[in-house]
């Protein structure tokens, strides 16, 4: 029995230290600060006010965000790269084959048709957190009279998308 005992204590030890090793890994950094916004800071009539630094620091995390988006899509844009420009080289004339002129310009092409696709796979997300960081700032008849005009942007972005594929070859 000591000898299971003995055996046992140390695995229990070792567990409790990983998981304490885990979560300091998954500590949230220092240089993330995330304000708490206060009820109890109301300005006039009942509405919400922050300081500059509390506005900059929300600012600086909705930027982040927009780019932690960016990079699902963009290596989803590099994987298929060869795909995509095939999909882009259709209308043009197949006379004279695309020359690249540059050491790097193969490999730039395929990074910027990863980093647009990126772009064109993040909008969604980035325009919410455009809408979630000026939202606060409307008053309720501006939020109601702007809030339709932010699923439009997605549409007319794909619409700029789709007319720059079809028509400006």
């Amino acid at each position: 029995m000591d000898e299971s005992q003995k055996i046992q204590a140390p695995a229990a030890t070792g567990a409790s230290s990983t998981r304490r090793r885990l979560r300091r890994l998954l500590r949230r950094p220092a240089w993330v600060h995330i304000p708490h916004r206060r009820p109890n800071q109301h300005g006039p009539e009942g509405i919400k006010t922050l300081t500059l630094v509390d506005h900059l620091v929300e600012l600086r995390n909705r930027i982040f965000i927009c780019v932690f988006s960016l990079l699902p899509g963009t290596i989803v844009g590099f994987a298929f790269a060869a795909q995509i420009i095939e999909v882009l080289k259709r209308p043009l004339p197949t006379a004279d084959p695309l020359v690249a002129l540059g050491l790097t310009e193969p490999f730039m092409i395929n990074l910027k048709v990863a980093l647009t696709t990126g772009i064109i796979l993040a909008m969604p997300v980035i325009l919410y957190q455009f809408w979630a960081f000026i939202s606060p700032g409307l008053t309720s008849q501006e939020r109601s009279a702007a809030r339709p005009w932010v699923p439009l942007a997605l549409v007319f972005f794909a619409l700029g998308v789709s007319v720059a594929y079809f028509i400006l070859p």
